[in-house]
């Protein structure tokens, strides 16, 4: 009997490629899915963006004729003085030659001091203004600040007095946007009144007001001032603690006010349904009382401790002084206090 041939083993059933790679498939699919979703979400972006710029172009027109943010800084008084210096210069000798020679200049700075005592009294009226449908804050503030200046004492500043030119003597201020003043501002000065010119002398400030003293006679007693300010601004205003006593009393119809302040300012604040009145005291212990500043000087406002008005909120609270401000938040956002 012959012998039988053994049938040949038949292959595995192996799976399909469908089955082997449905995962990568799945994958692939949910990665074609979200591509396809951000094509609307691209064009949403888009529209929203779009609505936003509209919107701050609108808001930038609208505060341009009216008025920015202001930070109104200071009374700062100032008085120029005379000081020699030696500096090294190239002259020519008898035989053509250049020498460098050390020659002794005179030149002249500014002495700053703050007031004693300084007290801000405002009243803020806000408003709405509309350009198509945006709508814009903006605020007509009337505030006052008065107070006292100490007699100067150029003993701390090591200057002689015989250098002192007391006929340059002026008292100024910085105001960030000045085309929001709505009238010529006067200083009453010991009961005198001197119209204040534009341009300020505070270092690192360039928009505000000066008024000139115009006195031969040295300051020898305490003497006080008033500078009735009316502006408008929006967004916000700010005032910076020039004085060693600082006192502020601000109302405002404004319902939901934003107040940024530092520690070691203490306050009463008032709040109904229509407006809202707060009042603040704070003492300037680090901020010294006069600075010495030869010619331009770009950092003798943080070398004296004098305070930027800055929007927002510093991260480094120890290093923030007092600050008052009054601006209209988000709607829906709650005020912070």
């Amino acid at each position: 009997m012959a012998d039988q041939q053994v049938p040949p083993p038949l292959p595995k059933s192996q799976p399909s490629f469908g089955r082997r790679q449905s995962t990568i498939i799945k994958l692939l699919g949910v990665g074609a899915l979200v591509l396809v979703l951000l094509i609307p979400l691209a064009m949403i972006t888009g529209v929203l963006s779009d609505r936003l710029m509209r919107r701050n172009e609108a808001v930038a027109e609208i505060t341009s004729s009216w008025g920015k943010e202001q930070n109104v800084i200071g009374p700062v008084l100032g008085i120029p003085f005379q000081y020699k210096f030696k500096t090294v210069k190239e002259t020519a000798g008898p035989d053509g030659k250049l020498e460098r020679r050390e020659v002794e200049e005179t030149a002249t700075g500014n002495a700053y001091f703050l007031p004693q005592s300084l007290k801000i009294e405002g009243d803020v009226q806000t408003q709405t203004l509309h350009r198509g449908i945006y709508d814009a804050a903006v605020f007509r503030a009337q505030v006052a600040l008065s107070g006292k200046f100490s007699p100067p004492d150029f003993g701390a500043l090591k200057i002689d007095l015989k250098d002192v030119q007391w006929k340059d003597a002026f008292v100024t201020i910085a105001v960030n946007d000045l085309r929001g003043t709505r009238e010529g501002l006067v200083l009453d000065w010991g009961g005198t009144k001197r119209p204040m010119l534009p341009g300020s002398q505070i270092p690192g400030y360039t928009t505000g007001a000066t008024a000139s003293l115009g006195g031969d006679k040295p300051i020898a007693n305490e003497i006080t001032f008033s500078i009735p300010l009316d502006f408008n601004g929006s967004d916000g205003v700010f005032f910076a603690p020039f004085g060693v006593q600082n006192e502020a009393t601000l109302k405002s119809n404004w319902p939901d006010p934003a107040f940024h302040d530092w520690r070691r300012t203490s306050r009463r604040v008032h709040i109904s349904l229509y407006h809202f009145t707060a009042a603040g005291l704070c003492l300037a212990h680090g901020c010294h009382r006069a600075l010495r500043c030869p010619g331009d000087c770009d950092v003798c406002d943080a070398q004296s401790g004098l305070v930027r008005a800055r929007r927002g909120i510093d991260a480094d609270r120890d290093r923030r002084c007092s600050r008052r401000e009054i601006s209209p938040p988000r709607r829906g956002a709650r005020s912070r206090f």
